[in-house]
């Protein structure tokens, strides 16, 4: 997976933004509605690791600072409620930028990578 300080990644593109690709469609046979889906094509991809790192670290520190800010306001607000652990999943798109899934994201998960923070035991 590491080659020369890279990292490859397998990406889906529509099919449309691949020059030089066609493709076909079948439309036929449908019993049901379906919302149309454009075909896709994975493409290998190697994206510098410097890219990647500095890509997290503008990541991680404005998710930082979202999830301080509403923990600062819960304080505030002296409600009973605490932030205590947060999971993110987020996806790594051909160019190494670092996207946030929304809920109902349209891939659904697939080739997210799941972060998960716990709040940090007190010594």
């Amino acid at each position: 997976m590491f080659e020369d300080n890279k990292i490859w990644l397998i990406t889906d593109l529509p099919l449309s933004s691949v020059q030089g690709a066609r493709g076909s469609e079948d439309v036929g046979g449908l019993l049901r509605q379906s919302q149309p889906t454009e075909p896709s094509v994975q493409i290998k991809t190697a994206i510098p690791v410097e890219t990647l790192k500095k890509e997290m670290d503008i990541f991680l520190k404005d998710v930082g600072a979202i999830f301080s800010q509403a923990e600062q306001q819960l304080e505030k607000q002296e409600t009973a409620m605490q932030l205590d652990e947060i999971e993110l999943s987020i996806e790594i798109n051909a160019e190494g930028q670092i996207s946030l899934f929304g809920i109902g994201g349209k891939a659904g998960g697939k080739g997210a990578i799941t972060l998960k923070f716990k709040r940090k035991e007190a010594v």
